[in-house]
């Protein structure tokens, strides 16, 4: 009897401190305050279940077995209400059924203290026997139906709700499911049932697994938001404790199958002595292993979490899964109730909550996703540098009530700053502990060691995203531009071969990839070869492609050498641009700029053959008149052969203006037909006493071209400046190369010291029969600008400040290797 009134009594006192406990937590919110009501009607109920057994048999015995029906009819109510808000209110019952279920909680409680609930309660042979009421089936149909529909409401909510609070669901279900129902039957069905009251005393025993349960949950899932922390000695003398009672348990169990216990020998007894101090400590050892874990006290290996750290953060190339596993890691250490991380934003005015994790979802949605730059946590972080404990007793300076307040914002009770360059990147939060205790100095060191090798993974991190980023970039750009770009090493294997090489050259880019040179088009190959040969580039260089498939393309190819930044050679780059297009604009050009000349020309045509014909036909209008004078034959005849000579002069130079033949053209030093032309001018400008001086550059690079068409151009261009200057005039021809971002050219001009062009003509002096002299043709630079096209040279024509006029002619420097194409196209 002492030993079941033992066990009630305890029952009924951890019930009421669980209850307790889940009240003083939170004592505003009606979830804890309806559980709390809960519990305490159990306690109460217990109790009076544990006294009516003890004094049945006395007069106190009715008022005890009254006091549990009163504390039996508010248990529904209690749980109905509780039911209701739990883990949230909706879906929730009516006002008026909640005010219908309170009522017949009240009369239930009023009629259980008169005999129309219990009448009588006896002892008979140690057994418990009550004498019900009329009432009696009432108040039981009342407790069942409450009860039940307090139980649908948990189900519901369980079919609806979602993670932890689905799970919470599931847990009240468990812990009070099998209490309930065993209650019922031992207290409310079997006495309705048969009159017995004997099972009655077992009852409250239901209670154990739903305080178990409960707190269970409490611990390891904060039901109700509540926090149970279990210190480390109470935990150690828990385990104590507990492998005492074990060891008792199995001792007296082992002594009912062998003897009695004052019938053992002497000997029996040292063995179990020996066999209980020997296996005492290994199993104590074990169970407070077991309940560390389960106290979230679970200890780590110091040096082997931080190689563990460290190698895996070393395969971490991305910021998101880095700051992922930083979160993990920390979680599985220290387990606190939640962790996350802030790191700084672009432009730096905000700290963005990027990662997060917590035992319960519902703590990291209440943490602020972003913190000004400009708030006090971050101005003490960038400041301090150091991890920022709460708890520690002696911090100097004090914190501000500012800094204090953002830290309950964030839940915080340590804060650890992710520096880089010297600047506050982010920081890490850490709220409490899981197991309530502090953090303790080996925490520290590791949760410092963490943060700096995370800030190092971060950086490597954040290059190689930019790295990244940056590749993307040009691949992106190499994507979508028209021209072939290739690109090779040193050694001359390709490694880059975008599409728009793939579109030129009808090769894949799969196919040429690291592999030789000697996979692209021979052209290609020869100038990148080159180019990695003397280091180099090639510029303007046209060739034509003859795909495999589809027509032959007319590009035009520059290659350059790839340096690092102490000039060693990488290896080399191609770009080619098609000129398919240009091309078809150049003749579309050309044509249009001869069907707009071919007015003009007519009209000249007509005005320089009309003249001659006019003095032929008037004095062949006069010869029969006059045919039998001897002067008048012998002007005919003269007139007649000086304007037939005029007209065969024109029809030379219509020739000479047409598109000049095309011939092979050859690497020439433009020296060479400069200097022919001058000798061959020598005379006539020793005769104009014309002084002309020459600056020819000694080095001149190569043009490509046709030397007798080169000398021509030149002839033209200096009987146009001899023509131009009086007696005593100056000349200047001046030869020399030029290097413009990489484009070679040889600049050859003629500058005179005469009147110069008209401005009215200065715009025009290269179209045909655009001529500044009395007698000229027009013809002399149209043939010059015919000349220079047919080179891929420019001409062109202006006035100088002091005086006179400049012919400037430029020509692209010929590549060594652009003769042998020339001969392939």
């Amino acid at each position: 009897m002492t030993e079941r009134l033992a066990v009630l009594l305890f029952t009924t006192v951890v019930t009421l401190l669980l209850g307790l406990a889940v009240w003083l937590k939170n004592s505003s919110l009606r979830v804890n305050q309806y559980y709390a009501a809960f519990s305490f009607c159990v306690a109460a109920w217990t109790l009076s279940n544990a006294l009516v057994v003890q004094y049945a048999h006395t007069p106190y015995g009715i008022l005890w077995a009254r006091s549990a029906f009163v504390s039996a009819s508010l248990i529904p109510l209690a749980f109905f209400l509780f039911a209701s808000v739990f883990p949230v209110r909706s879906p929730a019952p009516s006002v008026i059924l909640t005010g219908v279920l309170s009522l017949a909680a009240t009369v239930a409680a009023l009629l259980s203290t008169t005999p129309l609930v219990a009448r009588t309660a006896s002892s008979r042979d140690g057994v418990l026997h009550m004498t019900y009421g009329p009432m009696h089936p009432f108040f039981a149909i009342y407790v069942l139906s409450v009860l039940g529909y307090g139980l649908f409401l948990l189900y519901r909510k369980l079919r609806i709700l979602t993670g932890i609070q689905r799970l919470q669901v599931r847990y009240v279900l468990l812990a009070v499911a099998l209490p309930l129902f065993g209650a019922t039957v031992t207290n409310l069905l079997i006495p309705l049932a048969f009159g017995s009251s004997r099972f009655s005393v077992y009852g409250p025993l239901f209670s154990i697994p739903m305080v178990a349960v409960i707190a269970h949950a409490i611990i390891r899932h904060r039901l109700m938001n509540t926090r149970l922390v279990i210190r480390r000695g109470a935990a150690y003398i828990l385990t104590i404790v507990a492998a005492a009672l074990a060891f008792i348990f199995f001792l007296s169990l082992a002594s009912q199958f062998i003897a009695a216990p004052q019938e053992l020998p002497l000997s029996v007894e040292l063995l179990a002595l020996v066999l209980i101090a020997m296996a005492f400590h290994p199993f104590e050892r074990a169970l407070r292993r077991w309940l560390d874990t389960y106290l979230f006290r679970q200890p780590y290996h110091y040096d082997q979490t931080i190689r563990e750290i460290s190698r895996a953060m070393s395969a971490l190339l991305d910021v998101e899964p880095l700051l992922k596993y930083v979160c993990d890691t920390v979680t599985r250490t220290v387990q606190p109730e939640h962790v996350a991380i802030y790191m700084r934003d672009e432009a730096g005015l905000l700290y963005r909550r990027l990662v997060s994790s917590a035992s319960l979802p519902s703590d990291v949605n209440v943490l602020p996703r972003e913190i000004d730059a400009a708030s006090p946590l971050v101005r003490h972080l960038s400041h301090d540098r150091r991890p920022l404990l709460l708890d520690e007793p002696h911090i100097r300076p004090p914190l501000s009530p500012s800094l204090i307040e953002q830290c309950h914002l964030l839940r915080a009770e340590l804060l650890l700053p992710i520096l880089h360059d010297d600047s506050l990147s982010g920081f890490l939060v850490l709220a409490s502990k899981l197991s309530g205790d502090p953090y303790f100095t080996e925490d520290l060191d590791l949760l410092a060691t963490l943060v700096s090798q995370a800030s190092v993974a971060l950086k490597n991190a954040q290059l190689y995203s930019q790295v990244v980023f940056v590749n993307e970039y040009v691949e992106n750009i190499l994507t979508t531009i028209e021209s072939a770009v290739i690109a090779t090493t040193s050694q001359g294997i390709i490694t880059l071969f975008n599409p728009g090489a793939e579109r030129l050259t009808g090769l894949s880019a799969h196919a040429v990839r690291f592999r030789a040179l000697h996979v692209l088009p021979p052209m290609i190959g020869e100038l990148l070869q080159a180019t990695l040969r003397d280091q180099h580039p090639r510029t303007q260089v046209e060739m034509t492609l003859h795909p495999v498939a589809g027509p032959s393309v007319s590009v035009i190819c520059s290659t350059a050498p790839l340096r690092n930044l102490t000039g060693a050679l990488l290896g080399c780059v191609a770009v080619l641009s098609d000129l398919t297009r240009l091309k078809t604009l150049e003749d579309e050009k050309r044509q249009a700029e001869r069907l707009a000349s071919i007015g003009a020309l007519a009209s000249g045509i007509a005005h320089e053959i009309k003249n001659p014909l006019v003095a032929i036909k008037t004095f062949a209008e006069l010869l029969p008149e006059r045919f039998a004078e001897e002067d008048f034959r012998n002007d005919f005849a003269r007139v007649v052969v000086t304007e037939i000579e005029r007209i065969d002069d024109l029809v030379a130079r219509l020739r000479g203006l047409a598109t000049p033949a095309a011939r092979q053209p050859q690497l020439v030093d433009l020296t060479g037909p400069i200097e022919e032309t001058l000798a061959l001018l020598r005379g006539q400008i020793e005769h104009a006493r014309i002084r002309a001086r020459v600056d020819i550059a000694s080095d001149l690079p190569y043009v490509a071209g046709d030397p007798a068409q080169l000398k021509q151009l030149f002839l033209n261009v200096l009987m146009n400046a001899l023509e131009a200057l009086p007696p005593g005039g100056d000349i200047l021809v001046k030869a020399e190369a030029r290097d413009m971002v990489g484009y070679k050219t040889v600049v050859v001009s003629v500058t005179d010291s005469g009147p110069g062009i008209p401005e009215s003509l200065l715009g025009r002096i290269f179209d045909p029969f655009v001529t500044t002299k009395e007698r000229g043709s027009g013809l002399g630079l149209s043939i010059c600008r015919g000349i220079t096209d047919a080179h891929r040279a420019t001409i062109k024509a202006e006035n100088n400040p002091t005086g006179g006029a400049t012919v400037t002619i430029e020509f692209p420097v010929a590549d060594p290797l652009s003769a042998p194409i020339q001969e392939r196209r």
